[in-house]
């Protein structure tokens, strides 16, 4: 699958956000349910955009 420059340069942003963001909680928080939950979240998101 092919992606344009700027939507790769965005999905790349997003990926690096995402991943800071969710690290940051799961270091902030000990729980192993709240990680999955993010874990399972962020794959769905990534699924979202890839479907568009």
């Amino acid at each position: 699958m092919y992606f344009p420059l700027s939507q790769t340069l965005f999905i790349g942003l997003t990926l690096i956000v995402a991943s800071i963001i969710s690290g940051a909680i799961v270091l902030l928080s000990s729980s192993f349910t709240v990680g999955s939950i993010l874990i399972i979240a962020t794959i769905a998101v990534l699924e979202i955009l890839g479907g568009v």
